[in-house]
C-alpha cells in the first residue's frame, strides 16, 4: 500500500504530546557552504535545498518499504545554521506499539549513503538523532466538564435569565396597576368635589337672588288691598247707624 509523501508540517506542543513521537535530528552537509540566504524561507537557496532535505526524509523514512514509514507523518522545525551547513529537524512519528529508537533513524539514513558517505549529491556527516518527547500512547485526558454538563450549565442559565425578566416585568405590571388605582381614586374625589361644590355655588347664588324676587311683591301688595277694603267700610257703618235712629237728632 503506497502512502502519501510526508510533508513539512507544524503542531502545537500540546497536539505532540498527546498523539506524536518526535525525535530531533540533524546532521551536516560538507559539500555546501551557508550563507546568510539559508535563514529566509524566500530566498531560491533556501527553497532549492529545503526541497532536497523533503525528498531525501520522504525516500529514507517515508517509503512504503522504510522501517516504521506506516508511522512516519512528516517533519518540521527545518533550520540550517553554520558548519557547512548543519541541518536540524524534528522527525513526528504516530504513537503506536511498535517502538521507534534513534538508532533505528540514524541507521536508515546512515545504510543509504554510498561510499562517499553522499545521497543525492548531498555529502553528510554528523549524522545524529536525538529523542524527543515520549508521550503515552493513551487518548487525550477527558475534559473536567463532560458536554453534557457544560449544555446542561448553559440551559440553567438561560432559564435563570428568562426567570429574572418575567420577575421585572410582573413588578413593572403591579406597579402600574398600583399607579392607576391610585389616579382613579384621585380622579373621583376630585370629581366629587366639584360637584358639590357646583351646585352650593349655585344654591348661594340662587338663594340670594330669591328674597330679592320676593321682597317686591310682598311690598307692593299690602298698601294695594289691606288698606283700601278698611278705609270705605268704616265711613259707611257710621252714616248706616245715624240714619236709623232719628231721635238722636
Amino acid at each position: 500500500m503506497r502512502h502519501p509523501a510526508p510533508q513539512h508540517i507544524l503542531m502545537t506542543p500540546a497536539l505532540r504530546a498527546i498523539c506524536f513521537l518526535s525525535h530531533s535530528f540533524t546532521f551536516r552537509i560538507v559539500n555546501l557552504n551557508f550563507n546568510s540566504s539559508l535563514q529566509n524561507s524566500n530566498t531560491s537557496y533556501y527553497k532549492e535545498l529545503y526541497s532536497k532535505i523533503k525528498i531525501l526524509y520522504s525516500n529514507i523514512y517515508g517509503c512504503p518499504t522504510c522501517l516504521n514509514s506506516q508511522n512516519y507523518l512528516g517533519f518540521t522545525e527545518l533550520r540550517f545554521s553554520q558548519g557547512s551547513v548543519v541541518t536540524e529537524a524534528v522527525l513526528l512519528y504516530r504513537v503506536s506499539n511498535i517502538s521507534i529508537s534513534t538508532t533505528d533513524i540514524e541507521q536508515q539514513l546512515i545504510q543509504r549513503l554510498d561510499s562517499n558517505n553522499s545521497i543525492d549529491g548531498l555529502q553528510l556527516d554528523n549524522i545524529l538523532a536525538n529523542p524527543g518527547s515520549s508521550p503515552v500512547a493513551t487518548s487525550a485526558p477527558a475534559p473536567l466538564v463532560p458536554g453534557w454538563g457544560i449544555a446542561l450549565l448553559v440551559l440553567v442559565c438561560i432559564l435563570l435569565v428568562l426567570s429574572i425578566l418575567i420577575f421585572i416585568l410582573l413588578i413593572i405590571c403591579s406597579c402600574r396597576r398600583r399607579n392607576r388605582g391610585n389616579l382613579d381614586l384621585f380622579s373621583s374625589q376630585a370629581s366629587y368635589q366639584s360637584m358639590s361644590e357646583y351646585p352650593t355655588y349655585h344654591n348661594t347664588t340662587g338663594a340670594s337672588a330669591a328674597p330679592a324676587r320676593s321682597r317686591t311683591p310682598t311690598v307692593r301688595s299690602p298698601p294695594a288691598t289691606a288698606p283700601t277694603p278698611s278705609t270705605p267700610t268704616l265711613p259707611r257703618q257710621r252714616i248706616s247707624r245715624g240714619a236709623s235712629h232719628p231721635e238722636d237728632r
